[in-house]
């Protein structure tokens, strides 16, 4: 965890702090007014994504600093199932993706996921907050690691409820003649 960010962000004032986490786990914070403040870890290096863990705002209205404050360190969450593809063809490699929304496919080049150069398993292992989710995946045939219309793709349209367990077991297949 060392060089990860701790930042704490006030609420009324929009004030904000950072501070890096040496090999300890220590940091300090100067902050700026007495507030509720959002406090955040953001890991480093960056996975495909940064991500941000914010706890409960910190209330450092009737005290002068973050003392005594724990913030837990995100955990590397792991997602996987198996990938099937029954589309016509063969060229591209293939990107299992995570998203939020069922409307929010166009996000598909960043984000978490994995890329594979045949059908199987899968597995996503990232610092991924907990949350529900929707896992996809497509067969890149532009080679550009974004979904393009007309390249083959499958939903599992179950919402993933994500824990720091993780989640085994899903499936993803790609149909006989499905595109966007």
């Amino acid at each position: 965890i060392e060089n990860w960010t701790i930042s704490a962000t006030s609420k009324t004032y929009g004030f904000k702090s950072n501070s890096t986490l040496d090999a300890n786990a220590n940091f300090t914070l100067n902050v700026y007014a007495a507030d509720k403040y959002d406090v955040s870890v953001t890991t480093s290096p960056p996975t495909s994504t940064t991500s941000s863990y914010s706890n409960n705002p910190v209330d450092l209205t009737n005290q002068s600093s973050l003392d005594n404050l724990i913030v837990e360190a995100p955990k590397k969450v792991e997602i996987s199932g198996s990938l099937t593809d029954n589309s016509i063809g063969t060229s591209g490699k293939y990107r299992v993706f995570l998203f939020e929304s069922l409307n929010s496919i166009e996000h598909s080049g960043g984000g978490y996921y994995t890329e594979l150069t045949s059908t199987g398993e899968f597995s996503i292992i990232d610092y991924i907050p907990e949350g529900t989710y929707y896992i996809a995946g497509f067969r890149d045939q532009g080679g550009d690691s974004m979904f393009s219309s007309g390249e083959p793709i499958g939903f599992n349209t179950t919402p993933i409820n994500l824990t720091l367990d993780g989640v085994t077991g899903l499936n993803v297949e790609i149909p006989k003649a499905r595109t966007i």
